[in-house]
């Protein structure tokens, strides 16, 4: 069961010398990673979002005054925001609908007063005309009905941002809401929107994907962002009945989303090998927008497990792009914190500069350490997962990356 995929690369080597516990190196300014003093949660709901105070340390750490941040996997937005909070300038993409119809909500920020408050009257009046249509003992309002209204309403682009994401906030993932929380929950998420005011930044959210960038090179200053792992969440799951209503067709992004867990039901280890592979996608398109020297910083909770087999998120990204595509590692530092079920979560923090690498060539790198993480696996996976890892490994010369949706932006 030899891996051959690409002669000139050893994938062996390469995740042996990125073992994490080889490569992690102490870093004065732990109490920052690790957030010891919490004082900000996220904005806008999204799972697997990052710290606020965490990106506020990295942009204070990495950036200078006048330099342009990029999140190409943006979630709902708050790379955005701490951009925003420091001065920067910062364009965030996702390929989820729901994603950028949150992270649009910080375009906002830079709204002139007397305009914010046409907004929140908008929001208000949203809110009343909701409240009449309500049915039933509880009021229930059905987001068919909510996005009705929202469609029958005469509204210029920054209304439809505002209205849009109200909606995100206030159904959540679910199909119905009380008309007796209305109120409350519009004026909790006009005080989450509105919780400063950013005058001189250019903030932009656009659907897209982290692989195809309609965007010129040499472009970015910084490049900050926590790529989804393996098999976490599929992402296009979240807000769906809302997003649906809207005319939005998450499933169309559910293709092209990296590491989603409804990828190859048949045997779930090929999803390491196509994960590797749409990660050296990404790596090639980063270093085509990034200026030369930028720096670009990756934050990657430690594991993912894959039907009871784990996989190091970062000796796999540092193995495609340090050790396979020239990238040099600036750092490696690793941050943790306890989630609200009392686990303590490990991260790793990775801070490298890009080099230009044949798209090519990157993606057969990401074949090879992907199947070379399969092999390894057989070495400490349960006796039951040995012969469909196998099959994984095998199976590797014939996996494809994600499809990539292009031009999204322009769709």
């Amino acid at each position: 069961m030899e891996i051959t995929l690409d002669q000139e690369f050893n994938a062996a080597k390469a995740l042996n010398y990125s073992a994490f516990s080889d490569c992690v190196q102490p870093s004065d300014d732990q109490h920052f990673l690790d957030i010891v003093e919490k004082e900000r949660t996220s904005a806008l709901p999204w799972r697997g979002q990052f710290s606020p105070q965490l990106i506020e340390y990295l942009l204070a750490k990495h950036c200078k005054e006048g330099d342009y941040i990029f999140d190409p996997f943006c979630g709902s937005g708050t790379v955005l925001r701490e951009a925003a909070r420091g001065g920067f300038n910062s364009l965030g993409m996702d390929v989820n609908p729901a994603a950028i119809c949150l992270a649009k909500v910080s375009e906002l920020l830079g709204v002139e007063p007397e305009c914010r408050q046409l907004l929140v009257d908008c929001a208000r009046k949203f809110c009343r005309n909701l409240q009449l249509i309500s049915s039933g003992d509880q009021g229930i309002i059905l987001v068919e009905q909510a996005v009705r209204v929202l469609f029958d309403a005469e509204l210029n682009e920054k209304e439809r941002v505002l209205l849009e994401g109200s909606l995100l906030f206030l159904f959540s993932n679910g199909n119905s809401v009380s008309g007796t929380k209305l109120s409350k929950g519009i004026e909790r998420y006009l005080n989450v929107v509105f919780d400063f005011y950013a005058p001189k930044c250019l903030i932009s959210a656009r659907l897209g994907d982290a692989r195809s960038v309609d965007i010129p090179p040499n472009t970015f200053d910084y490049l900050v962002t926590s790529p989804p792992y393996i098999n976490v969440f599929n992402y296009h799951q979240n807000y769906r009945p809302v997003i649906e209503a809207l005319g939005h067709e998450p499933l169309s992004a559910a293709r092209s989303e990296i590491g989603a867990n409804r990828k190859f039901r048949q045997n779930r280890y090929m999803t390491v090998v196509q994960y590797c592979m749409d990660m050296a996608q990404f790596f090639i398109e980063a270093s085509r927008v990034l200026k030369e020297q930028a720096k670009i910083t990756i934050v990657l909770g430690r594991e993912s497990n894959v039907r009871s087999v784990s996989f190091k998120n970062g000796e796999l990204i540092s193995a495609v792009a340090c050790q396979g595509m020239g990238y040099d590692l600036i750092e490696w530092n690793e941050r943790k914190f306890t989630n609200r079920f009392g686990e303590s979560i490990f991260e790793d923090v990775l801070t490298m500069t890009p080099q230009q690498f044949s798209l090519d060539k990157a993606v057969e790198i990401g074949r090879a350490v992907g199947a070379q993480a399969l092999k390894n696996a057989l070495k400490y996976c349960p006796a039951e997962r040995r012969e469909e890892i196998s099959e994984a490994i095998c199976s590797a010369n014939k996996i494809l990356p994600s499809p990539v949706i292009r031009d999204a932006a322009n769709d």
